[in-house]
């Protein structure tokens, strides 16, 4: 079922635009100049390249608190999430769709995006990284030893995917 996840698709666009400010819809995405200039320094430095994709990002990026959203799943699915958890079985509705209420963000809801973003930051900012000045799409973490640059970590940030720029030097960790 969690393979499944990408199908899902809340009806944001049925969501009442009014209870929402206009920051309160967006996530930022690094820019394209950000990638050219990244892939330049990784060239220039020999650094090691990578992207990533966060799978299940969003379904792991909890609502806030009193914010409920509602969401009603097909008769054909359905029928999987009762096979898979029979207490659902109380929630099908009489024409075999199931109605459930959200505690984590899911794809198509308007906030979905922003929650995950702000989830991210905490993150990277627990493994030590920084952004740059009035962006929170491009990031590093320099690891400093006897005043020596030892490693050097770039992230980039792409919603949920990500280009990650490294290199670790001679008595690095």
């Amino acid at each position: 079922l969690l393979l499944w996840k990408s199908r899902f698709c809340v009806g944001g666009h049925l969501s009442d635009p009014t209870t929402y400010l206009p920051f309160d819809k967006t996530s930022p995405t690094a820019s394209m100049d950000a990638v050219y200039l990244l892939l330049c320094i990784a060239q220039h430095y020999k650094m090691n390249l990578e992207v990533c994709d966060v799978p299940s990002a969003y379904l792991n990026t909890p609502l806030p608190y009193g914010k409920k959203h509602i969401m009603r799943i097909k008769p054909l699915l359905a029928k999987y999430f009762v096979r898979a958890d029979n207490s659902a079985k109380e929630f099908l509705q009489g024409d075999g769709s199931l109605i459930v209420q959200l505690e984590k963000a899911l794809y198509g809801l308007p906030e979905s995006g922003k929650l995950w973003h702000e989830l991210l930051m905490d993150c990277l900012k627990t493994a030590g990284y920084t952004h740059k000045p009035n962006d929170t799409t491009v990031w590093k973490r320099v690891i400093r030893k006897d005043g020596k640059v030892r490693s050097l970590s770039v992230v980039l940030v792409f919603v949920d995917d990500f280009l990650h720029a490294w290199k670790t030097m001679a008595g690095g960790s």
